[in-house]
């Protein structure tokens, strides 16, 4: 499969295998596919997932900020046993059986409604199976619950972009940056948008900035939301790509 530049921003093209070149990356089926696997690919790729980063259950500000329970109170309602249970959501999206992990986090949300990672992870069930207004709910509960998390910002980007807002992405995009600045991911996705609406100026500062970004990684550091491609590749191709135009 070849693609342009911006095409699989956000998703990750499992089981294909990323083969990179001078000029591009191309994306070649695997032996090992699944034989019942989706026929269908989810609206964003459930790794995302994996950007949801915990508080530290010392910080009592940040959790009078976010409405979350003061520590001591977190720990009388054992946070290990609501973690593994969200692990368990968490690894049914990567399995894709959306609709197992969505009625496992509409459960778990009924009973910790105020829990942010759970409103993402409801929320990422609902986009995996299409359903951009439940999830753009479920999102905007979990910003509402932790204003500081980068995941439900970034999921609120690519639902805003498929529904035709692209300005709306792009203040998503902005906002993850200025909680995350090393999110390559957010950059990347915001270049396309600036090159999309004729900027190309300003994603060649972007993209030369995720080039600096990349190169403090180890070479073969996989980046998020980009399937098998490694630092150094993704490297290789934003270099070919702002060398070249």
């Amino acid at each position: 499969m070849l693609t342009g530049h911006g095409e699989l921003r956000g998703q990750t093209p499992d089981p294909l295998k990323a083969r990179v070149f001078s000029e591009s990356v191309a994306y070649q089926r695997s032996d090992l596919q699944a034989r019942d696997g989706p026929t269908t690919k989810p609206f964003v790729s459930s790794r995302q997932t994996a950007t949801w980063r915990a508080r530290s259950p010392s910080d009592a500000g940040s959790r009078q900020r976010t409405g979350l329970p003061p520590a001591s109170s977190a720990k009388q309602k054992t946070p290990e046993t609501a973690d593994d249970a969200l692990d368990g959501v968490e690894q049914l999206l990567r399995q894709r059986h959306g609709t197992t992990a969505l009625e496992k986090a509409e459960q778990f949300v009924r009973e910790n409604p105020r829990n942010a990672r759970a409103q993402f992870l409801l929320a990422q069930s609902h986009a995996d199976l299409g359903d951009h207004g439940k999830a753009l709910k479920s999102c905007l509960a979990a910003v509402d619950v932790d204003p500081f998390a980068a995941a439900p910002l970034y999921l609120l980007a690519h639902i805003s972009e498929a529904e035709g807002r692209p300005e709306d992405a792009q203040s998503y995009l902005k906002k993850v940056i200025y909680l995350d600045p090393s999110h390559i991911a957010a950059h990347l996705d915001l270049a396309a948008l600036f090159e999309r609406d004729g900027d190309t100026i300003q994603a060649r500062r972007v993209r030369l900035a995720v080039i600096d970004l990349l190169k403090s990684l180890p070479p073969d550091a996989r980046i998020e939301f980009h399937g098998q491609l490694t630092a150094g590749q993704l490297t290789e191709q934003l270099e070919w790509a702002v060398t070249n135009g």
